[in-house]
């Protein structure tokens, strides 16, 4: 059982609720962002959230595993997602959602990064193969070198940007002692 409550104001959980119900506010600075919780052991769309609600709610939740769902409006800058966390004390859940330019720009360069990498990869092999016995010269070395960090750079940062905007973060502030 949940009690949700559209305005964040200082109540006490409701005497019926067993077992005992743990205060959180979740909250985003985000105009229009629905956000949906539900335990872990639920399965959106077969059943209705514990809580729903536009840029934040209070909810009254058992402690335990929870999963926590961020719609954006449609045209929206940013990318829909979900995160779980683990409820053990009162607090406040700030929400920021996954951004779509960021998360796009680093799967496309994560993408491109590993074929500049080859392709650095294989001019190195080449020109190794089809030198002579003193070995390739300094501009054949730089050029492949170069080819090579920009490749692997492109690769690394881009999966790293793609990542981190993944999923929804999530910051968790206690409330009270």
């Amino acid at each position: 059982l949940l009690w949700v409550e559209q305005r964040a104001r200082a109540e006490d959980a409701p005497a019926r609720l067993s077992p005992p119900a743990v205060k959180l506010h979740l909250w985003t600075a985000e105009p229009d962002l629905r956000l949906e919780l539900y335990r872990t052991d639920q399965h959106p769309g077969k059943v209705p959230p514990l809580a729903a609600c536009v840029h934040g709610c209070t909810v009254y939740a058992p402690k335990g595993r929870y999963r926590l769902f961020v719609q954006p409006p449609v045209g929206s800058e940013f990318y829909p997602g979900r995160r779980d966390f683990t409820l053990v004390r009162p607090g406040e859940l700030t929400v920021r959602p996954p951004r779509a330019v960021p998360r796009g720009v680093g799967l496309a360069m994560g993408i491109t990064g590993i074929p500049v990498l080859a392709f650095g990869l294989f001019y190195l092999f080449i020109q190794e193969s089809l030198s002579d016995s003193s070995g390739i010269g300094g501009k054949e070395k730089a050029i492949a070198a170069s080819t090579i960090g920009v490749g692997g750079s492109l690769t690394v940062s881009g999966w790293i940007l793609f990542g981190v905007n993944r999923k929804p973060t999530l910051r968790f502030t206690p409330l009270g002692p």
